[in-house]
């Protein structure tokens, strides 16, 4: 039994584990993630500096910076700016030609358009 108990508190031991950072809606954030900052800019995870810090890079920069995780979301952010970027897209004819159909796109747009407004009607 105490061979057993040993064997278990050894499986119990996460001293030399590594705590993950967490965005700010506490989803952890690992390497290879696209994460967003508070001004909307996309970045990759390129790696962790410390439970509440995480490496960046944007686009093919080989260039890497620290932030602090918990500034940092999975979640698209949903914009007017970029709405109205997406609906010049589909009326430009740029939808069609990657594939985007462009009566559902623009309902798409309208739904997080609704999103933005106030929730008082």
């Amino acid at each position: 039994m105490k061979k057993l108990l040993a064997r278990i508190v050894d499986l119990c031991d996460t001293s030399n584990m590594l705590e993950l950072p967490v965005d700010k809606d506490g989803e952890v954030i690992r390497i290879g993630d696209t994460v967003y900052d508070c001004e909307c800019t996309k970045y990759e995870v390129a790696g962790h500096s410390s439970s509440s810090n995480v490496l960046l890079s944007a686009g093919r920069e080989l260039i890497c910076f620290k932030k602090p995780a918990n500034e940092l979301t999975h979640k698209e952010p949903v914009t007017v700016k970029l709405l109205a970027q997406r609906i010049n897209r589909v009326l430009g004819d740029e939808a069609t030609s990657i594939g985007v159909v462009p009566f559902i796109e623009l309902r798409r747009i309208a739904k997080q358009l609704e999103s933005l407004g106030d929730s008082d009607d």
